[in-house]
């Protein structure tokens, strides 16, 4: 609709935070109504979240292609959460701890920018991994969750963590093998495929 535009960022391809909490809004209203599981979806409204901005920090992918002698940089939001916050977040080579800035926000990515050399983006999840596990400390509703992703969702990720006890995100570009083990393994309640749609027919061989 007339948002459609604002959900992503000028230079880059992916979708921004405003972005990430709307579609963890929507997944969230959609597996209260498929599954009733009453998850919830009123922490997704932006009034609940303080707006973060760093300045004129940004020149994505699309952006560096043309360079900054044409495109400006632009500004990099993020949202946090103004309600408590509590995760343990493990992958191959990362474990943080903390609030969701703490847990889930690469800030050395966002401080001391210069030449535009990396994509602020990936301070989102601490960039891509083959296997996260994200653990809410401040939820019991027993749900546990797996997302089969490519970097488009880690703004969508990093926010639906916030709804359910056990988050799992598998990158099947670097998980190359041993998906359907997984699965099988830790029993999620729903696996959610959110990844380009160019890549779709690539990644559902899941190994």
């Amino acid at each position: 609709g007339d948002e459609y535009f604002s959900y992503f960022y000028k230079t880059d391809h992916h979708w921004n935070d405003k972005a990430g909490i709307f579609v963890a809004g929507e997944i969230t209203n959609y597996l209260n109504l498929k599954f009733q599981y009453n998850l919830d979806a009123s922490i997704y409204n932006l009034d609940n979240y303080d707006l973060k901005t760093y300045k004129k920090i940004f020149l994505g992918s699309l952006g560096r292609k043309t360079s900054a002698g044409y495109v400006s940089p632009e500004n990099f939001d993020i949202y946090l959460p103004k309600y408590e916050t509590s995760f343990v977040v493990s992958a191959d080579n990362l474990h943080t701890e903390g609030d969701y800035f703490t847990a889930f926000i690469n800030k050395s990515l966002l401080e001391n920018v210069k030449n535009y050399s990396h994509l602020c983006y990936d301070a989102f999840l601490y960039s891509n991994h083959p296997l996260m596990t994200i653990e809410n400390r401040l939820c019991n509703n027993g749900k546990r969750l797996l997302v089969i992703k490519d970097s488009k969702a880690n703004v969508v990720d990093a926010h639906l963590a916030s709804s359910v006890q056990y988050l799992d995100i598998i990158d099947p570009r670097y998980m190359k093998s041993g998906i359907r083990d997984y699965i099988k393994n830790t029993n999620p309640d729903v696996v959610l495929s959110i990844f380009a749609i160019d890549q779709t027919s690539e990644y559902y061989d899941l190994h």
